[in-house]
């Protein structure tokens, strides 16, 4: 995504407890990837699934929603970060959520989630 958008990219590399240390891309991934898992935690939930009991993630509190919006990543909140900061490198978290909600709408997350989520759990 770096060398698509033209972005330095040093690698996933932030600390939740000092979050001004991190670069804009990192902090514009970290916000985006919190926005998607509040949108997938309320799709698992109104679904009735246990958001707890995921297949690949295990060790977290919303592992099920982990799986489920790693799905979605690449199409939502990697392009999302990487073209505002693209756009402007010092955008902040509120212009990545913004382009956030332009790729969600695009791409009718919020009607595929439900029938993806039942496809998964057929083979399940």
């Amino acid at each position: 995504m770096g060398a698509k958008y033209g972005v330095t990219w040093k690698g996933r590399n932030y600390n939740p407890d000092n979050w001004e240390l991190a670069d804009h891309i990192n902090r514009g991934v970290s916000a985006a990837n919190a926005a998607l898992y509040a949108l997938t935690t309320a799709v698992v939930c109104s679904l009735g699934y246990l958001p707890q009991l995921g297949f690949i993630h295990t060790a977290s509190t919303l592992p099920f929603v982990f799986d489920i919006a790693d799905i979605y990543k690449p199409e939502t909140t990697l392009p999302a970060a990487f073209e505002t900061i693209a756009l402007n490198p010092q955008a902040d978290e509120e212009a990545v959520i913004a382009r956030l909600k332009v790729h969600i709408e695009d791409r009718h997350l919020l009607k595929r989630m439900p029938t993806d989520i039942e496809k998964l759990l057929e083979g399940a």
